[in-house]
């Protein structure tokens, strides 16, 4: 025959699909959490700092040492990108030395961009606010321009590398 519920099985049953309820709530929380400190959130923030430092290698420069200024700068950017870099020396070789530029630059801010549905551990565009002083021409007080980037960072073996950089 039928049994009757007994109330502490009916107890039971409620501790028991409220526990499944918390912990998919739990486990989606702590996912999402995981996502934010060790997933792609995480490595972007890495992204980030390496573009921060990077961007101040990159537009840092002084006209009697541009061949340790290019050195410097291939060595935080990818192979290819580096090329394209190189296409620029030229031109810098001339100008700098005639003008006896110096530039110094300053980091302001550097943070990753929202990538979406595109999210990729491995790659990280990054808006960063560089500010340059420059001196030219014998001048002896600095011209200031703030700059806004877009960087495009890619890892490689452990470590972040620009590949791209845009002006905004």
């Amino acid at each position: 025959g039928r049994r009757a519920l007994d109330p502490a099985r009916i107890v039971l049953v409620g501790v028991a699909v409220l526990a499944v309820v918390f912990g998919a709530f739990f486990g989606y929380r702590g996912v999402a959490d995981w996502r934010e400190t060790h997933g792609v959130d995480g490595v972007h923030d890495k992204a980030a700092e390496a573009a921060a430092s990077a961007a101040e290698t990159i537009f840092t420069y002084r006209y009697d040492r541009i061949q340790q200024y290019l050195d410097d700068s291939s060595d935080v950017m990818t192979s290819s990108f580096a090329k394209d870099f190189e296409s620029i020396s030229p031109a810098l070789r001339d100008l700098a030395p005639q003008r006896k530029i110096q530039v110094k630059a300053t980091t302001r801010d550097s943070a990753a961009m929202s990538c979406g549905d595109d999210c990729r551990r491995d790659r990280a565009t990054v808006l960063v606010f560089v500010d340059q002083a420059r001196l030219a021409d014998g001048s002896e007080v600095p011209t200031v321009f703030g700059n806004r980037v877009e960087m495009t960072m890619v890892e490689r073996d452990g470590r972040w590398l620009v590949d791209d950089i845009k002006a905004l």
